[in-house]
């Protein structure tokens, strides 16, 4: 998991949770950092994205 201890890892966050909002919009999930292995997935109607998806849009949206 990656743990969020800096300005910059917040940032990186940020731009996880529009990326996956992006995505799926309205899905229930938690985010515990900023990589798809700290997402978890929690809404039964809608499908989780791909890691590739959810990477290619965090790239798209300037993640580092």
């Amino acid at each position: 998991m990656a743990d969020i201890e800096s300005f910059e890892d917040m940032e990186k966050h940020d731009v996880a949770i529009k990326a996956i909002n992006q995505l799926v919009p309205n899905a229930t999930w938690i985010l515990r950092g900023w990589t798809y292995s700290d997402l978890e997935w929690k809404d039964e109607n809608k499908t989780k994205p791909t890691e590739s998806q959810f990477n290619s849009k965090y790239t798209e949206l300037g993640g580092k």
